[in-house]
């Protein structure tokens, strides 16, 4: 399950990048968010814990878990989930459109917060 969840993340990263390339800076905030989850979903399989497959629970779960409780992750990583899903909720909710700028920060974000997990857990 852990390689597949790593796989998804980077198929989501590739396609927020794809989608920033395009202008369709929505579609990459959405898809960096997904990265970010499958990423997180698959940390905490890796650390053991078995849990539903739900927004909710991968966010509280690895915050309060894996980077409180365990310090696995660095502590800058425990809002993370939140704040890529606060854009993401824009991208796909808001009748404003997510700019560069922030499509940009969010890919970038993303794209550390998902390399950081992956060679944690990778043999």
């Amino acid at each position: 399950m852990i390689p597949e969840l790593l796989a998804k993340s980077q198929e989501n990263l590739k396609s927020a990048e794809l989608s920033f390339e395009g202008e369709c800076y929505n579609a990459s905030a959405n898809r960096a968010y997904y990265a970010a989850i499958h990423a997180a979903a698959a940390a905490i399989f890796h650390a053991g814990l078995n849990v539903e497959i739900d927004h909710r629970k991968i966010k509280s779960v690895f915050s309060a878990t894996l980077v409180n409780a365990r310090k696995s992750y660095p502590s800058r990583m425990k809002d993370d989930l939140n704040q890529f899903q606060q854009l993401r909720n824009t991208a796909d909710y808001k009748i404003i459109h997510v700019g560069k700028k922030k499509a940009a920060e969010q890919l970038s974000h993303a794209k550390k917060f998902v390399s950081i997990i992956a060679e944690r857990i990778q043999p």
